[in-house]
């Protein structure tokens, strides 16, 4: 179990780092995350911009990082939609499925006024 927590924190821990490196280096920090980790850069620019996006506050490690990067960068839909994907024990396709719902009815609205 210690393990598997470790490893759901690994993008977030990266993430948080590469956004200090970024503020420090700017894009430089890129290339030598990438050189040290091994990892594509299109990968760590994920990890930098959802740990950007969600701050640790708004974090769990009961939830994986994918959902909060498939929520993407409404926080306060996906606050919601997050907390009823650990209520209701969600699959990563059940949450997208209400996603999606509630975009379409975001669409709907807006095309209504």
């Amino acid at each position: 179990r210690g393990l598997a927590r470790a490893y759901r924190r690994l993008p977030w821990l990266i993430g948080d780092a590469l956004n200090t490196a970024e503020d420090e280096e700017g894009e430089r920090a890129y290339g030598h995350f990438a050189a040290d980790t091994g990892l594509p850069e299109s990968t760590l620019y994920d990890f930098a911009r959802v740990a950007r996006i969600w701050k640790k506050s708004d974090r769990t490690v009961e939830l994986p990082w994918s959902y909060y990067r498939d929520v993407g960068s409404d926080v306060s839909v996906g606050r919601r939609v997050l907390a009823s994907t650990l209520k209701m024990g969600w699959s990563r396709e059940q949450m997208r499925q209400c996603l999606k719902r509630i975009r379409q009815m975001e669409e709907q609205d807006f095309s209504t006024e």
